[in-house]
């Protein structure tokens, strides 16, 4: 009876630590069980992060790489306006040689309507001293050579008619005037007139008249000068014909 008992004991005992164990183990299973809960929700809540983060990487990914389009087309545009920028200055350039040419070529203009000017005075100074003569020719008796009488008229005439001192009016023929002329001067006065003449020709070619292409001008073409000064009344036979006003 007594190892019965003794065997109940130990049985009773053993159950106990069993019965122990096994509320341990439940104990131990349902905290097992309420972690792992906790780790499946946190995994669910880590899962939808990180679909999350891979929404926003790709929204990144995708901004890279309208970035880099926008990059590639912005560079692009500016080799575009590189060359633009080129081009624009080779025609600045172009532009700049051409108003530098334009400005001579206005200088070079300016230049020659001065000289032109100049000239054109000269001329007008040449005109006035030939005009100023041939008044003084006519005040003194001479005629105009036959050959110079119409070029003589076209350049007197607006000297004569804006009323140049000391010039009278133009002669229609020389003969008229040489003719009522003569009649009237005596052989002092040829004398004198003449030698005023030889003064006022050796006036004009010391200087006056520089240039050979006036008298040129003033002769027609094929016409020969005829001589200087009044018809004279023909001479007798014993005295030498008067040539150009000058007697032999």
């Amino acid at each position: 009876m007594r190892t019965k008992e003794i065997e109940v004991q130990w049985n009773m005992a053993r159950y106990e630590e069993q019965k122990k164990a096994a509320e341990a183990e439940a104990r131990r299973a349902n905290q097992l069980n309420s972690q792992v809960l906790t780790f499946t929700k946190t995994e669910t809540e880590l899962r939808n992060q990180l679909n999350v983060y891979v929404e926003k990487f790709k929204q990144v990914e995708d901004t890279l790489n309208n970035s880099n389009d926008l990059f590639l087309t912005f560079r692009k545009e500016m080799e575009d306006m590189s060359k633009k920028t080129k081009k624009l200055e080779k025609e600045n350039d172009n532009y700049k040689r051409k108003h530098d040419a334009l400005n001579q070529n206005i200088f070079k203009l300016a230049e020659e309507r001065t000289k032109l000017i100049r000239d054109l005075d000269d001329l007008r100074k040449k005109n006035d001293k030939l005009t100023s003569i041939i008044g003084q020719m006519q005040q003194q008796g001479r005629g105009i050579p036959q050959g110079m009488q119409g070029t003589v008229e076209s350049c007197y005439a607006p000297a004569a008619s804006s009323g140049v001192e000391g010039s009278g009016p133009m002669p229609t023929t020389t003969a008229g005037v040489n003719g009522s002329e003569a009649g009237e001067l005596d052989d002092g006065d040829d004398e004198a007139s003449e030698y005023e003449y030889d003064e006022d020709e050796e006036e004009v070619s010391e200087g006056e008249f520089d240039d050979d292409d006036t008298e040129e001008e003033l002769l027609p073409t094929g016409a020969i000068p005829g001589a200087y000064g009044p018809e004279r009344p023909p001479n007798p036979p014993h005295f030498a014909a008067a040539v150009n006003g000058h007697r032999n």
